[in-house]
């Protein structure tokens, strides 16, 4: 399948355009915060002036994906699909019901806290905003669920079900989940994140955000680029050897020396985790990374350049022919997510 569009929200703010930009000048932000201000420029329908932040975050993404990859929603109805994940859905919300309820008691606590807290909310949003009558699940996991929404998307695609696929990822940063990161780094100063360290107590920042891309298997030479292969588990090995290779090092597995064995590549390595902080969508974003590289052409700087491996790293952005693109991932229990991106073949 093909990635014919991209939609992104993040810390340094929303657009794919916005995303060329930081790559180019390697800008690692302040903090991994999606402002408000972002959210409010973003022409949401008005009947989501009540969503929260979740919510919204996926569907301005969801919303530039589908402008991005000029596909016209309503010429054939039913013919989009939607997967959404994310690994801890709207947990803000949801604490938020939870003190609402001890506070006020069941009978008092607001019902649309509750039906924000629901992981489904989202997609649900997103389903009414591009007026899609198409098949819509949301998949929640830790570590891989992204990956599963692209198996969802390609099973979709194979059974005909759907003609395109709106896939993506979203998670948000909050009180509770940075009290639990604070804890467990013990001290402020451990809040930064170096991807090339490949540390047993690896260091990290919470951040939050939303990417969604555009699949179909419509070859055309104005996709980004074609989805190869998709695999997560203890076996998940590369099938073949990629000119490039982008690393999940954000310091959310906690031990990162399972990515010692990339030092055995010969290939070109990076990592953007400083531009998008530690969220369990980093695969999301760097695949989004890998889909601008080949169909720019360009390799963008590693935002980091602290080196202590000896990796053929990227040290400075450059033009240059990309095939093929690989983005690796490994668990706290050293399993392995691997997603492959190629240039799209020309056809005739």
């Amino acid at each position: 399948m093909y990635i014919s569009g991209i939609g992104m929200v993040s810390a340094f703010g929303r657009g794919i355009d916005n995303c060329v930009k930081v790559l180019r000048e390697a800008i690692i932000p302040e903090t991994y915060h999606v402002s408000q201000d972002v959210i409010a420029a973003g022409k949401l329908p008005r009947r989501m002036r009540r969503a929260d932040k979740f919510s919204k975050m996926a569907t301005l993404a969801a919303m530039d994906a589908v402008e991005d990859s000029k596909l016209d929603v309503k010429k054939k109805p039913g013919s989009l699909g939607i997967v959404l994940s994310t690994a801890f859905g709207p947990h803000v919300t949801t604490f938020k019901f939870l003190d609402d309820l001890v506070t006020y008691g069941e009978e008092n606590v607001s019902p649309i806290t509750f039906s924000h807290s629901v992981h489904n909310a989202a997609v649900s949003y997103i389903t009414s905003a591009i007026e899609n009558h198409g098949p819509a699940l949301t998949i929640a996991g830790f570590v891989f669920a992204f990956h599963q929404a692209l198996h969802v998307a390609r099973s979709w695609l194979d059974e005909k079900r759907c003609e395109n696929v709106l896939v993506g990822c979203v998670d948000e940063r909050g009180e509770v989940s940075d009290a639990i990161i604070s804890g467990k780094m013990g001290r402020e100063k451990d809040f930064n994140i170096k991807p090339f360290d490949f540390s047993a107590n690896a260091s990290m920042y919470p951040s939050e955000g939303a990417v969604f891309f555009m699949v179909t298997d419509d070859a055309s030479e104005k996709n980004y680029c074609k989805v190869d292969g998709v695999l997560h588990g203890a076996f998940a090995e590369d099938k073949k050897e990629s000119d490039m290779y982008i690393l999940d090092t954000d310091g959310l597995s906690g031990d990162e020396t399972p990515y010692m064995d990339i030092k055995e590549k010969k290939a070109m390595i990076s990592g953007y985790s400083p531009l998008f902080g530690s969220t369990p969508g980093l695969s999301a974003f760097h695949c989004a990374v890998a889909a601008l590289t080949i169909k720019n052409q360009r390799v963008y700087v590693a935002p980091v350049q602290d080196n202590p491996h000896g990796l053929n790293l990227c040290s400075f952005g450059k033009n240059m022919d990309i095939d093929s693109v690989a983005c690796i991932k490994y668990n706290c229990l050293r399993e392995r997510g691997y997603i492959r991106l190629e240039r799209s073949k020309k056809e005739g």
